[in-house]
């Protein structure tokens, strides 16, 4: 018995693939033999049953283990597919993830800037809003319309797959070198 016929699953399948053999396909010329079932009280014959012979049994034990070899195969082989296409699938969506965040490659986080300034990214990103340089609106940062198009951040793209297996993407605002040199001036500007 092979290997993996000791999973459980694939087991439960052989006992369901064998009852159907022996259900759905009838035994053969000179396989069975017809036997009458007699009442308990010695009457005439109720009904008849087939029985089938070792002959018959041993044929469909080989057809079933033929079948289960093929489905493990079969799933085997659809795997290693699945696992290709994924594999290229996470490529080409890694490439588009690249190429539109190429742009912002060498921008910075809210956090990077905090933790160069030294101090947390809620203090910097509240004290941004508390300054009118950015804002919180659908439930992610925003500059201000007086600070948009100066070239201060960029949008990079983040995807992601949720619970239930769905990819999802989000854009989050990151900070131009510029930009970054903008928020540390304001930040000494303040504290001096």
């Amino acid at each position: 018995m092979p290997l993996l016929l000791h999973h459980r699953k694939l087991r439960k399948r052989a006992v369901v693939l064998y009852d159907m053999l022996l259900q759905r396909n009838p035994p053969r010329d000179g396989e069975a033999k017809k036997r009458k079932s007699r009442s308990p009280e010695g009457g005439a014959a109720k009904r008849q049953e087939t029985v089938i012979t070792p002959c018959a049994q041993a044929h469909h034990i080989n057809k079933l283990k033929k079948m289960t070899k093929m489905t493990i195969r079969n799933s085997l082989v659809t795997a290693l597919q699945n696992a290709a296409v994924m594999k290229e699938a996470e490529r080409i969506v890694g490439d588009q993830l690249w190429n539109r965040n190429q742009r912002s490659e060498d921008c910075l986080t809210a956090s990077d800037i905090a933790e160069h300034i030294g101090i947390d990214t809620k203090d910097l990103n509240s004290f941004l809003c508390d300054i009118g340089i950015q804002k919180w609106a659908g439930g992610q940062y925003h500059l201000t319309p007086k600070y948009s198009g100066k070239g201060l951040t960029q949008d990079r793209l983040f995807i992601y797959y949720s619970r239930d297996g769905k990819q999802r993407q989000r854009t989050f605002m990151v900070w131009t070198p510029e930009g970054a040199e903008f928020i540390i001036d304001i930040m000494k500007s303040r504290i001096l």
